[in-house]
């Protein structure tokens, strides 16, 4: 979750969502932080040690633990698919519930061999050439998007566009960037038709996605 915009609250609750809709009883990390007051959008991160009390004993319950893309990136998760396997649980991929091979991965924490120092004594790895997601928060387009899927929303049910998969969500979501578009060249104002242009266009990325890697994206 530490170094994602949201620490990917909204990732773990659309497959949260998405595996309960297939039966499946299911424990959210997310939901249990949001369950404790934690909100993702002004709250930092507590240590490791933290998550791991309360996270640990669910994977000792679970029939099965399944991960999102990005998983061997965190050390908390490293802990956890450790004592998964130490129990014989099967580790799965969120996407598409299939096993994950686990004979092979050795957990490391990736460095570039250069430092940086801090006043308190901490060092860290630099963080040249590594994607800086908070950029994307800059100017008014991120809060006007999240303002237009929160109306979306309210109309239709949270993430409905996400259950587009199909060539005609795809040209629909193209058609209707194409439309919001030009009338924001327009200069029209009867809705904000810039961040619907960046809402379909995101759509239209993300059912390509789904068409273009099927086992990848849920």
């Amino acid at each position: 979750m530490r170094g994602i915009p949201e620490f990917n609250f909204p990732a773990f609750d659309a497959h949260a969502s998405h595996l309960r809709g297939s039966g499946h009883e299911v424990f959210n990390p997310a939901e249990e932080d949001r369950a404790r007051g934690f909100d993702p959008s002004t709250d930092a991160a507590q240590d490791t040690s933290f998550y791991m009390a309360i996270d640990l004993p669910e994977v000792c319950k679970a029939d099965a633990v399944a991960v999102l893309d990005g998983w061997e990136k965190s050390k908390g998760c490293a802990v956890e698919l450790a004592v998964a396997r130490m129990l014989g649980k099967p580790i799965l991929s969120a996407y598409t519930l299939q096993p994950l091979n686990m004979k092979n991965i050795d957990f490391t924490v990736k460095d570039s061999g250069k430092r940086t120092s801090f006043e308190s004594g901490m060092v860290r790895d630099i963080t040249d050439d590594k994607v800086d997601y908070t950029l994307a928060l800059d100017g008014p387009m991120f809060k006007r998007l999240a303002v237009h899927l929160t109306k979306g929303a309210k109309k239709y049910s949270k993430r409905n566009w996400m259950k587009a998969a199909g060539t005609a969500e795809l040209e629909r979501f193209k058609e209707s960037a194409a439309r919001h578009f030009f009338q924001w060249m327009a200069g029209d104002t009867d809705e904000d038709h810039a961040a619907a242009c960046y809402f379909n266009i995101g759509g239209y990325e993300y059912v390509k996605e789904r068409l273009n890697n099927p086992d990848k994206v849920a």
